[in-house]
C-alpha cells in the first residue's frame, strides 16, 4: 500500500509541476513534536522548481483537486531573509532592524494553528501562490505536511509588505487539510 502511495504522489508531483520530474526521498520526522504529528517516516517530494513538499501523514480523504476550494490550518514562516524592501518601515531605522532580525529568525507571518481559525481559500484564485497550487493537489483530506516555497512560487520580488514578507523570501508552511470541495458544491 505504501508503495502504491509513493508511486501516486510521484505521478502526481509530475502532474502538477507541468511535467518537471520531482525526485522522492524518505526522510525521518523532524524530532519537533509540533513539527511531527506522527512517527512514522515522512515522504518528500522535490520538484525541479524548487518547490518541496515533506508528506508527514497521508490523511484519508478525498484528493484536493486544483479547482477546489480548501480549509486548512496553517503556519506560515520565513525560511530565508530575502531582501527587507517590502518589511522596511520609512519611519524609523530601529524598526527596520527589528524586522530583520525577526526575519533573519524564521519570522512566522501567519499561524491559524493558533488561533484556532482555519483559512478557507480557492486554489484557482489568482491570489493563491504558485507554491500552493502547485503542492497541494492530489493530497488528500487529512493530511498534514510541511510545503517548502522558493521565493519564484510565492511573492517574488516585490514579497508582501502587508504580512512583512521581504522581497525574495522562501516560505514555508506547515499545513493541515481540513476540508477540500468542488467550486460547485462550495458551502
Amino acid at each position: 500500500m505504501r508503495r502504491l502511495l509513493l508511486f501516486g504522489l510521484i505521478a502526481l508531483g509530475s502532474a502538477c509541476s507541468g511535467g518537471n520530474n520531482p525526485s522522492v526521498s524518505e526522510a525521518p520526522h523532524p524530532s519537533s513534536s509540533e513539527k511531527s504529528p506522527s512517527d512514522a517516516e515522512s515522504v518528500i517530494i522535490k520538484k525541479a522548481n524548487g518547490l518541496e513538499a515533506e508528506v508527514l501523514v497521508e490523511g484519508t480523504g478525498r484528493r484536493v483537486r486544483r479547482s477546489d476550494w480548501i480549509t486548512v490550518h496553517y503556519r506560515g514562516s520565513v525560511i530565508n531573509q530575502g531582501t527587507s524592501s517590502a518589511s522596511e518601515s520609512e519611519d524609523s531605522d530601529d524598526s527596520n532592524s527589528e524586522i530583520e532580525t525577526e526575519v533573519a529568525g524564521e519570522y512566522v507571518f501567519g499561524d491559524t494553528f493558533k488561533t484556532g481559525v482555519p483559512l478557507r481559500l480557492s486554489l484557482q484564485s489568482v491570489q493563491t501562490i504558485d507554491g500552493w497550487q502547485q503542492g497541494l493537489p492530489g493530497l488528500r483530506v487529512g493530511a498534514r505536511l510541511i510545503l517548502r516555497i522558493p521565493s519564484a512560487l510565492a511573492y517574488g520580488e516585490k514579497g508582501l509588505a502587508s504580512t512583512r514578507i521581504p522581497a525574495d523570501a522562501d516560505l514555508e508552511y506547515e499545513i493541515e487539510i481540513l476540508d477540500a470541495v468542488a467550486q460547485t458544491d462550495r458551502r
